[in-house]
């Protein structure tokens, strides 16, 4: 009986030893069975396979040491620290805030009708004569700001006939025309704006 035990236990640790290297063996058979796309699948995930890593970064050294550089002379400048002092007063509600801001509609439409406003300004500075007529009146503005200023705090007392006897001057009647003028076309464009 006492052998029987000896034969039993002995037949049982063999099982052991066996399941022990069949389970051992299995995840080998497993990569075995795969096919050699998958097995590279596999060895990524693992992050084994780190080799096609290692020669990306060789052979973008320089790229990396030129970036390196540069964020150190950030970091020497303080930047970086006040880059990072401005994130760290942030709180998650902040950012929440600044991106439904910059996704809301009102930003939209306010980016988009600048966009269009500066898109008009810049034809309208690239026209000569409405380039020639700002250069003229902004190289002139320190005369034209001290003819308002002293008109402003000495004015004259006018009369009607004084009136028309100015407009017999050719740079008066020359403003004069140039405002009306102005102000026709201003009507003209003010049309055709629509209401909200």
């Amino acid at each position: 009986m006492a052998e029987n035990k000896s034969t039993d236990e002995k037949i049982q640790e063999e099982k052991q030893q066996k399941e022990e290297v069949a389970s051992e063996e299995s995840p080998k058979q497993a990569v075995e069975q795969t096919p050699k796309n998958e097995v590279a699948e596999f060895e990524d995930e693992d992050g084994d396979d780190l080799e096609p890593l290692i020669m990306e970064l060789v052979e973008s050294r320089d790229a990396i040491q030129s970036m390196l550089v540069m964020f150190r002379k950030l970091k020497q400048a303080g930047i970086v620290d006040f880059i990072d002092r401005i994130s760290g007063d942030y709180l998650p509600s902040d950012v929440e805030f600044i991106g439904k801001f910059f996704s809301s509609r009102e930003f939209t439409t306010g980016v988009l009708k600048s966009a269009n406003t500066i898109l008009g300004v810049m034809y309208a500075l690239s026209r000569e004569t409405t380039s020639d007529a700002l250069k003229a009146l902004l190289f002139d503005s320190e005369g034209l700001v001290d003819s308002m200023v002293t008109g402003a705090k000495n004015p004259e007392k006018l009369s009607m006939m004084r009136l028309l006897a100015m407009t017999k001057d050719p740079e008066i009647a020359s403003g004069l025309t140039a405002v009306l003028n102005l102000l026709k076309e201003l009507g003209k464009s003010l049309q055709k704006v629509q209401n909200d």
